[in-house]
């Protein structure tokens, strides 16, 4: 009976790792292949041999090669943990080297890469598209290049989804649509007349938006800090902008700012920094909280949901009232006064709360 259970239970065993082989070795659908690259042959020779609207699969494995797309086509990986193309070794007194992937048409031309590991760029991107080139990002993991991951020009469109990279940069008049994508430890950088539209993805480093861009960032989480300069326009719908360090929304010159309904958190500095008092901000109040002020320069109170309701109570005391400045404050009546029991001040969070807390309301 023990014989015919441990006959059974190696049986188990023996499915179980037929069924990870399988799928090890399978990683993204291959069909409908053109053409088939495997390691040592030329991605490039593919490409160029291949018509318009063809699918390249390449198999499992690592390429060291810098391919140029100039036509309309897929090139398809067996998935971004089997399939991995690195930049080719140039001289080091080599000061011109290309990128890994180079997209670049003069008329539209629309290119997938999917399934693909791509890295090790030195001194250009990882990918760069050009021109008025269409190109689709899906299950790729895009990092460790030297002049950024993902770099958009001239009138170019990129759609990315289900991604991992660390920098993304946004040119000339460029449209990016972005969605489910991780930026670890890196920027968005989104300058000149680009536009960024940022869905469902979480930043860890820096947004920024310069000259006329324009961004809309929706149901995303932004751990670092977001700056709209220029003339750039930046919308902020249901995100979170967390552990910014000096402030977490950074609004200068003539940029217009629109925050609904996110929440602006744990910054050591201001929540939202409005530096000039000609930029536009606008917006539903939005939860601010353990920033160190929530409201800095010409920010407009509108934006900033209380954190407890206004009472009628014109004398306040903290810590016996509430525990901090804030809260009194939100929870003062007009005109009143808020008491502080004597305490010493030991963060600059402390003073900036002080100060915030009496330049709402006195």
């Amino acid at each position: 009976m023990r014989l015919v259970k441990l006959l059974g239970l190696g049986a188990v065993f023996i499915a179980l790792a037929v069924v990870l082989s399988k799928i090890g070795s399978v990683g993204l659908a291959q069909a409908d292949c053109t053409a088939t690259v495997k390691p040592g042959e030329s991605i490039q020779k593919a490409i160029d041999a291949a018509p318009e609207g063809a699918i390249i699969c390449l198999t499992a494995g690592a390429w060291e090669e810098n391919i140029i797309i100039r036509k309309s086509l897929t090139l398809r990986g067996a998935g971004q943990e089997y399939t991995s193309i690195k930049s080719k070794p140039f001289p080091i007194i080599q000061l011109t080297q290309p990128p890994v992937i180079l997209i670049q048409s003069s008329v539209e031309k629309s290119v997938l890469i999917e399934g693909l590991n791509i890295s090790g760029a030195r001194l250009d991107a990882g990918v760069r598209v050009q021109g008025k080139a269409k190109a689709t990002f899906s299950h790729v993991r895009i990092f460790d290049n030297g002049f950024g991951d993902l770099v958009a020009e001239g009138s170019s469109q990129i759609t990315v989804a289900n991604a991992y990279l660390s920098r993304l940069s946004l040119r000339d008049s460029s449209r990016a649509d972005i969605s489910k994508v991780e930026v670890y430890q890196g920027s968005v950088n989104v300058q000149d007349s680009a536009s960024l539209v940022f869905k469902n993805s979480r930043v860890v480093g820096s947004v920024q938006a310069s000259d006329s861009a324009q961004a809309s960032i929706t149901g995303s989480t932004i751990y670092g800090g977001i700056s709209v300069t220029d003339f750039a326009s930046v919308r902020i719908i249901s995100s979170l902008v967390s552990r910014g360090g000096i402030w977490g929304v950074y609004v200068a010159d003539m940029a217009d700012l629109d925050i609904r309904d996110s929440r602006i958190v744990g910054h050591a500095g201001c929540g939202i920094w409005v530096l000039s008092h000609v930029a536009r901000v606008s917006g539903t109040p939005n939860e601010m909280r353990d920033n160190g002020a929530d409201l800095c320069g010409y920010a407009p109170v509108a934006i900033r949901k209380p954190l407890v309701p206004e009472t009628q109570k014109l004398q306040l005391s903290v810590p016996d009232d509430y525990k901090t400045i804030q809260e009194a404050v939100d929870a003062l009546a007009p005109g009143g006064t808020v008491h502080c029991r004597a305490r010493k001040l030991s963060r600059r969070s402390d003073y900036l709360e002080a100060a915030h807390a009496a330049g709402v309301r006195s």
